[in-house]
C-alpha cells in the first residue's frame, strides 16, 4: 500500500510540473507529458501501428472475423 500511495503522490506532483513546465514553453518547444517529471513512471516502448504492422497482426486473426472495408 505505501508504494501505491507514493505512486499516487508522484502523479499528483508530476501533473502540476508538466502543466507549469507547458504554461511556460516556448511556442515552438515541444510539449511535457507527466511521464517526463515521474520518477516512477517507466515509458512504453511499442511498435507505431501502420499499414505494415496491422497486416502482419491480421493473420492472427480469423478471416470470417476482419471487417470488410
Amino acid at each position: 500500500m505505501y508504494e501505491g500511495k507514493q505512486f499516487d503522490n508522484w502523479n499528483h506532483t508530476a501533473a502540476q510540473m508538466a502543466l507549469l513546465a507547458n504554461v511556460n514553453r516556448g511556442k515552438r518547444g515541444r510539449a511535457f507529458e507527466v511521464a517526463d517529471f515521474h520518477p516512477l513512471m517507466t515509458r512504453r516502448s511499442g511498435v507505431r501501428l501502420n499499414k505494415q504492422t496491422i497486416s502482419a497482426l491480421k493473420m492472427f486473426v480469423p478471416k470470417e472475423n476482419l471487417a470488410k472495408g
